[in-house]
């Protein structure tokens, strides 16, 4: 854009200085013509007189074509600028196309390699039982490098399916085939059922991992033993079981109104509310009670009475 912005001006400014010159040089004529001179005076002047000029429009004349001269030198100087610069985006541009024809060549070799027929050896899993049977190839295909036998595993797709599906809660189906995959390192199974995902050992047949079960909760008995060990003893009011932030708790209720919160999967006491007991009644005392409570000071008090009066006979012994 720049290129074709520099060519537009100089060819601007060309044809303003090709419009310029013919305008000074019409205007000199037409004052050349407005002189009048007489056929007498034609014969009478001098040589030199005819061809001379006003010294004023010779100045001008020469200045104009000296400005007209240096403005054709600036845009010829531009107009070479901008083959310049124009000879060199094509230099750019062919070394450009060259570049991208270098990596359509690449693309098209690493294309053409890749499309080539390739054995690869399969991933290392687990090692065979040795009770495993083992297939032999009896036959082995004409090619230059002989492809290795895939390795066999005692239980197949179609069993590891059974299986799972016998684990599974009842009336589970299966949405795809069973896949062999790498379950922790164990060849395994991957069979995934509408109700989870079941994962069947390649070699035993053991379930690995299975997802296609509902939790089993424990009994009400069990909730209520692990209450009273909590409490440690009480009396049971009511069990009831709910679901408490995404998780299934027994409640137990004690006769004191306390509260017991064990988990229904494992019977675990997650939360408890223990209510404190009254303190005891204070004691109350009847009329007789009181009664007795003054015939009990009055005995004290006629024994401490007899108790001075055997220490003052004593004394008095004592002074005789």
């Amino acid at each position: 854009m720049n290129q074709r912005s520099a060519l537009l001006i100089a060819a601007a400014l060309t044809a303003f200085l090709l419009v310029l010159a013919g305008g000074l040089a019409s205007r000199l004529s037409s004052n050349v013509g407005a002189t009048d001179v007489t056929p007498t005076a034609i014969s009478t002047l001098e040589p030199t007189a005819l061809v001379s000029l006003d010294p004023t429009v010779e100045a001008l004349i020469q200045q104009r074509e000296a400005a007209y001269q240096q403005a054709l030198d600036e845009a010829n100087a531009r107009l070479n600028a901008a083959n310049d610069q124009i000879a060199q985006a094509n230099n750019e541009i062919g070394n450009l196309e060259q570049s991208r024809q270098q990596i359509a060549d690449q693309a098209s070799q690493a294309v053409a390699v890749a499309s080539r027929p390739v054995v690869v050896a399969p991933a290392a899993v687990a090692p065979a039982a040795p009770a495993a049977p083992v297939v032999v190839p009896t036959a082995v295909p004409p090619t230059d490098v002989p492809a290795p036998a895939a390795p066999t595993y005692a239980v197949s797709a179609d069993q590891a399916r059974d299986i799972a599906l016998g684990a599974a809660d009842a009336g589970a189906t299966l949405l795809k085939a069973p896949e062999l995959v790498s379950y922790q390192g164990v060849a395994a199974y991957e069979v995934t059922l509408d109700k989870g995902m079941v994962y069947v050992d390649a070699q035993t047949g053991a379930v690995l991992f299975n997802s296609a079960v509902a939790p089993k909760l424990i009994s009400q008995e069990q909730a209520i033993q692990s209450a009273q060990a909590y409490m440690g003893g009480g009396t049971v009011q009511s069990v009831q079981l709910q679901q408490d932030q995404g998780a299934q708790t027994y409640v137990i209720t004690f006769s004191d109104g306390s509260k017991i919160y064990v988990d229904a999967l494992n019977g675990q006491v997650v939360y408890a509310e223990i209510r404190t007991p009254p303190p005891p009644p204070a004691p109350q005392y009847t009329d007789d009670d009181d009664h007795e409570d003054d015939d009990h000071e009055e005995r004290e008090h006629e024994e401490r009475e007899d108790e001075g009066d055997d220490h003052e006979d004593e004394g008095d012994d004592h002074e005789d």
